[in-house]
């Protein structure tokens, strides 16, 4: 039975009405096999290091990855970066001072002088997406999974860099497969978004078939 972890930020884990029926899930009824669906709100590839370091196990056998929204988000230069997860009182206080933080340089004006740069550089990004590989047995299939576009069309040119460095990170590693979302996506706003950043069912049915014949056409050539 395939065992898949997911990694992934609010496109993986779901949102209402798709919470707990994302494509994680629906990806692991179609191999009739068990998901354990690391996605999480706000998260990053810093925190996915963590959640691959509690829950990749001797059981899993396929591995997806979908990062680069939150981590492309554009902030103060100078913000500190509190994690998501693990997560502790100590950090949600954390959270509340750098969020004051911010809104005082907003006020001041003090954001336009630091400039801005993004939550996670895409250096970084693609350095700890490789580690992940690099840690995985060589018999666990991994499944890169673009981020889609956003319907705020400003957020788009820095989610492309990220889909970019993705794509090279895939290209590296001959044992990883990456999915096209992009595209797909950009060509059905109308019909596969909840709002403007979050993904609906359809959309969600849409990856997880797309996750479906990678498998396929990687046994095919197999």
């Amino acid at each position: 039975m395939e065992s898949v972890l997911s990694l992934g930020d609010c496109n993986t884990c779901g949102i209402a009405p798709c919470e707990g029926n994302a494509y994680p899930e629906r990806f692991a009824q179609l191999l009739g096999g068990v998901v354990r669906n690391c996605g999480y709100t706000m998260s990053t590839m810093r925190e996915a290091s963590y959640f691959f370091r509690d829950f990749y196990t001797h059981d899993t056998t396929i591995v997806t990855l979908q990062y680069g929204l939150v981590d492309s988000w554009e902030t103060f230069a100078y913000a500190p970066y509190v994690l998501y997860y693990p997560d502790n009182l100590v950090r949600k206080l954390c959270r509340k001072v750098v969020k004051r933080y911010k809104k005082l340089c907003r006020q001041t004006g003090l954001n336009t002088w630091l400039g801005s740069a993004p939550l996670v550089p895409v250096e970084e990004y693609a350095r700890r997406l490789t580690q992940i590989i690099e840690a995985c047995r060589p018999d666990t299939r991994i499944l890169l999974i673009e981020t889609v576009p956003n319907r705020n069309e400003s957020r788009n040119p820095a989610i492309r860099r990220y889909n970019d460095a993705l794509r090279n990170v895939a290209a590296a590693h001959p044992r990883c497969q990456a999915l096209d979302t992009y595209d797909w996506f950009a060509t059905h706003r109308d019909t596969l978004y909840l709002d403007d950043t979050h993904i609906n069912a359809q959309g969600h049915e849409w990856i997880s078939r797309g996750l479906l014949d990678l498998c396929s056409n990687a046994e095919g050539a197999a």
